[in-house]
């Protein structure tokens, strides 16, 4: 198969360059800041202000990041394969056709993971099938997660109760450690919070 090569280097040369783009193509969005504005309850000035210090974090991020490869099918431009290299490791993405594999190999916490996802769609029904390996310092964990839905148009939705609500912002440091604590104390989430890491 003829396939297109398109590669993204972000290095030390770069990578400030790269950040700052990207953060100042969404500051100038003003649709997307508004968007952000209503969502957070916050003023734009202060959404900006948010991204500058993403930015900030981002540049971190990309100093340690390597490279990007992407292949297409060069008739249908459908994508076929990404590889993301980095200081510690690589993660390969693979469009099989029914599938989408994936494979991490993080040398810095010694962590492999791999796997598939797969969607598989008939009218309003949608079943998606997650299966991930993972191998964490020599300890092996297997994660089979199906999920099924269904498209239906709600005609009316019912009052949620917020009445014990409480913000994020509300919450002070121990009050939100104790809650991730709680979450994570999940074996699903934990081998979850591995790969998104």
């Amino acid at each position: 198969m003829k396939v297109y090569e398109s590669r993204l280097v972000i290095d030390k040369n770069n990578y400030k360059r790269v950040a700052d783009t990207f953060i100042n193509s969404l500051k100038s969005n003003e649709v997307f800041i508004s968007s952000l504005s209503s969502i957070f309850n916050i003023s734009s000035s202060d959404v900006k202000k948010k991204l500058d210090n993403v930015c900030v974090r981002l540049k971190e991020f990309l100093k340690e990041s390597g490279e990007v490869k992407l292949y297409t099918n060069r008739k249908t431009n459908d994508f076929i394969k990404g590889i993301f290299t980095y200081k510690n490791g690589s993660f390969e993405i693979v469009n099989n056709n029914e599938d989408i594999i994936f494979n991490l190999n993080d040398v810095n916490d010694n962590i492999k993971l791999d796997g598939n996802i797969k969607v598989v769609s008939k009218s309003s029904r949608h079943d998606i099938s997650l299966n991930v390996n993972m191998s964490d310092n020599g300890k092996i964990y297997n994660g089979n997660f199906n999920i099924s839905y269904t498209n239906k148009k709600a005609s009316s939705f019912g009052k949620v109760n917020i009445k014990n609500y409480v913000k994020e912002s509300d919450l002070n440091e121990i009050e939100k450690l104790e809650l991730y604590s709680k979450l994570l104390e999940k074996p699903s989430l934990k081998v979850m919070t591995k790969f998104m890491k």
